[in-house]
């Protein structure tokens, strides 16, 4: 937990292990309104509740039939999150696969919704899903692979697809996951990946970045080339692909971005930023 006021760690939790409130692997997390911290623990599969302060409360099993992305969120009494569903896990039917699974708050699924972009027919790698909601509770989701978002309304019928290629260099080749690792480099190189999907008061941010070969030699993902694309909540586009100075983690509810710019051990840092809109016209 981090005091944004001057950058302050004021309190953190969690221990390696797999006993109660242990962790393996966690691999994405969420805050629910009333205060309960939901992550999801890849190394067992499984969700952990806890309180604000970090106590244990409980956790539930992914269904063996799913897999389970890194995105959460908990909405209206109810958590999503990003998945694939095993029985389409092929390079031929990925794209067949629903995105979201919605659960209530013990775990028992209610619904699946949300589908891959056209571009997994041809392109299979990337089967990444980022997804947030409005304040009018319509869904978004994008795949990694693509700068197409899609809109869902709130009993997740889809409304439109919208979005502006500009800088997203779209991939022209598939990347087998059995090549060697020298000609997976080289092919994420020559596309640009979806980083995040972020939707906060009156816009739509879409972040991506392009890989670069200081980021693989370092293995930093900071090294790589991010930008920000920028849409109002129907879609239409703000002229933006902005590059970023590191990696957008959040935008909180009075349009502060927080930006992860330094994660060197001794010089860590979050920078915060005001993003300004200016009607031209």
């Amino acid at each position: 937990f981090i005091n944004v006021r001057d950058g302050s760690i004021e309190r953190s939790f969690g221990r390696k292990g797999m006993g109660p409130g242990e962790m393996v692997d966690p691999s994405g997390f969420t805050i629910s309104e009333d205060g309960k911290i939901f992550i999801y623990d890849n190394g067992v599969r499984k969700i952990l509740c806890f309180n604000i302060d970090g106590e244990f409360l409980y956790s539930f099993a992914f269904p063996s039939d799913l897999s389970a992305g890194d995105n959460l969120k908990v909405r209206d009494g109810k958590l999503y999150i990003s998945l694939l569903e095993l029985r389409y896990a092929n390079p031929s039917e990925i794209w067949k696969s629903r995105t979201i699974g919605v659960f209530d708050l013990k775990g028992n699924l209610l619904n699946l919704c949300g589908m891959h972009d056209e571009i997994k027919k041809t392109f299979t790698y990337g089967a990444e899903i980022w997804f947030d909601f409005d304040r009018f509770s319509n869904l978004y989701s994008i795949d990694r692979g693509t700068y197409r978002i899609y809109k869902y309304d709130k009993n997740y019928k889809l409304i439109k697809v919208f979005g502006v290629q500009g800088k997203f260099r779209l991939p022209k080749e598939d990347i087998p996951w059995n090549l060697p690792p020298q000609e997976i480099v080289k092919r994420l190189m020559r596309s640009s990946g979806t980083r995040s999907l972020i939707v906060s008061g009156d816009y739509v941010y879409h972040q991506f970045s392009d890989l670069t070969e200081k980021a693989v030699r370092e293995r930093n993902p900071l090294y790589s080339k991010n930008y920000l694309k920028l849409y109002d909540l129907d879609g239409n586009y703000i002229p933006s692909d902005i590059e970023l100075p590191g990696i957008l983690l959040d935008v909180d509810d009075e349009g502060r971005l927080y930006i992860y710019e330094s994660n060197e051990p001794g010089n860590r840092v979050i920078g915060i930023y005001e993003l300004k809109v200016v009607d031209k016209g």
